[in-house]
């Protein structure tokens, strides 16, 4: 055998023995797919309540009041525009509470014009609930309430000492 003809059956089995070891070689499965975690939803809108407000706590229903007075009710009660008494201003609250809260309540609901000013309804938001109304209007009676220096303002003439009526 010639040298070149041992060269090339040498290349042939080189070849042959390459080819032959890479295809006996197992290839690695694929790696497991991973669980994955279940599809988190978005978040559906959450729909305005339409019913009652439940709740017996009242300490909830004060910071429920609150949140309803600051986001529509604060515009116009914190610097008394169209007459509208400010908030914690005893005083100015006094005539309304003589009417009594349901129709307080209601005139802020309805709307209400007289002598002392304009109250649009529903604080001129169509779309605030009545419940949410009522708790703003309870949170501002509230604020209203007189404490020992409002007592001292209050008229004395309002008052007889005499009188069995508590």
């Amino acid at each position: 055998m010639k040298e070149s003809d041992m060269i090339r059956n040498l290349l042939l089995l080189f070849t042959l023995l390459v080819f032959l070891v890479a295809c006996s070689r197992e290839e690695p499965a694929p790696p497991e797919p991973k669980e994955e975690p279940p599809a988190v939803e978005a978040p559906q809108p959450r729909p305005m309540p339409t019913g009652p407000i439940v709740t017996s706590n009242t300490q909830e229903l004060f910071e429920m009041g609150a949140r309803y007075y600051h986001r529509g009710c604060a515009q116009c009660h914190n610097d008394g525009i169209e007459g509208a008494p400010r908030l914690g201003d005893v005083q100015a609250w006094q005539p309304r509470l003589d009417k009594g809260m349901h129709v307080l309540v209601e005139n802020a609901i309805a709307g209400y014009e007289g002598d002392s000013g304009l109250m649009p309804a529903r604080g001129g938001n169509p779309g605030m609930r009545a419940e949410a109304v009522s708790l703003a209007v309870r949170f501002m009676v509230e604020m209203a309430q007189p404490d020992e220096e409002d007592w001292d303002e209050l008229d004395d003439e309002d008052w007889d000492e005499d009188s069995d009526e508590e």
